[in-house]
């Protein structure tokens, strides 16, 4: 997979995470008002609602603050109507597209993309508003997002009021959560960026004469509390005192609980638990995030060319981590995890700390040939190798 920097361009990801992430918007503002334009455009959008078989809540139309009742564009089924739609979309409805990765090629790449720069699941819908066109009130996200913005303007607006990282399950409710004054606005014009840190409350409109063509990508992550959670079930795996009953709510009601009393000693939060736990959590980033449906049959025909003289390089945008226990390797990739024992382990070790080095086939050490060629052409059909010459 080729590198596109396109939504952070300038800011590093080191810059990110360390200036803004978690912290504070980040608007980049961009002179090339079609960076963004071969990964998806309006045209495309409307003529795909026509071709694609869709269902809400794939796909839903809102207005003003309000959601438009799926009745009025779908059929008994809650098959998308498209012409239903359309007329709708006409009227003033901006039309949500969920999960579109699944459904246009450029954009999934785009998300690998940045999966690539953050090393973190990304997911992406799309909004499609008309001009002057409003469709969602004030409200926050349960996870950080990335806006690009492919044509037309959107200027968003933010307030206090918002909650402070709030947990994937403490979603927005309009009934106990209310915008309080405006702090800022931030302009949208197309080929911009803007992050948005998860729990800031805010809205946005489309502005100016045409319609507003956005993706919202979605970041997530783990907090401390899902790795101490983690932790904690993996205590209560082997630990049977984590399975008695709290006293105090059986035999001593009226009493006082001593979670100190309650947990043998042989219960401890030591390293090895955290270590673990953090693994299986970098496990499940890795499994959630997108992967590339096309890309062994891509890499096919190249594993055919390869030979012991083949000159390769590693492709660290496909590759989240590496980690080893005793003898064995754990390749973690997007949406894929690859696991080998020693001597393979040692030679995928060694591949990947080629890093921007090229190197033979014949270079790799400690197996034999036959071996050699195997890692290498399952290492290619991963994209986590390229084959130079």
């Amino acid at each position: 997979m080729a590198t596109d920097n396109r939504i952070l361009s300038p800011i590093s990801a080191e810059a990110f995470f360390a200036d803004y992430w978690e912290q504070q918007p980040l608007h980049i503002s961009r002179a090339n008002s079609a960076l963004f334009a071969d990964v998806i455009t309006k045209q495309l959008l409307l003529e795909s609602l026509v071709t694609n078989q869709l269902y809400f809540p794939t796909v839903q139309l809102t207005q003003s603050g309000q959601s438009h009742s799926p009745d009025s564009y779908t059929d008994g089924n809650q098959k998308l109507l498209s012409d239903k739609a359309a007329q709708l979309h006409a009227e003033g409805a901006t039309v949500v597209w969920s999960q579109a990765h699944d459904y246009f090629p450029q954009l999934h790449a785009l998300c690998r993309a940045l999966q690539s720069t953050l090393k973190l699941p990304c997911l992406a819908n799309v909004y499609l508003s008309p001009a002057t066109q409003q469709g969602f009130n004030a409200h926050y996200d349960s996870h950080d997002v990335m806006i690009v913005q492919v044509s037309g303007c959107k200027t968003f607006r933010f307030y206090t009021n918002g909650v402070t990282l709030p947990f994937s399950n403490e979603r927005f409710d309009k009934a106990v959560h209310k915008a309080g004054d405006l702090t800022e606005e931030i302009i949208l014009e197309p080929g911009d960026t803007l992050y948005i840190p998860r729990g800031m409350m805010h809205d946005a409109v489309a502005t100016g004469d045409d319609a507003s063509l956005h993706i919202t990508i979605g970041i997530y992550t783990a907090t401390y509390k899902d790795l101490l959670q983690q932790q904690l079930e993996l205590m209560a795996s082997c630990n049977t005192g984590l399975r008695r009953s709290v006293e105090s709510l059986t035999t001593r009601r009226n009493e006082s609980i001593n979670l100190a009393d309650g947990i043998p000693k042989t219960t401890s939060v030591d390293g090895g638990l955290i270590a673990e736990a953090f693994e299986q959590l970098q496990d499940k980033l890795a499994l959630d995030s997108l992967a590339d449906p096309t890309l062994q049959a891509t890499n096919e025909s190249v594993c055919s060319q390869l030979t012991d003289q083949s000159v390769l390089s590693v492709n660290n945008q496909n590759v989240l981590n590496l980690w080893r226990s005793g003898d064995a390797v754990k390749l973690r990739l997007f949406g894929k995890i690859l696991h080998f024992t020693d001597p393979l382990g040692a030679a995928t070790q060694w591949i990947l700390g080629q890093n921007d080095q090229k190197f033979e086939c014949l270079a790799i050490p400690a197996i034999t040939q036959a071996q050699r060629l195997a890692l290498c052409k399952q290492l290619i059909l991963e994209n986590v190798v390229n084959l130079l010459e």
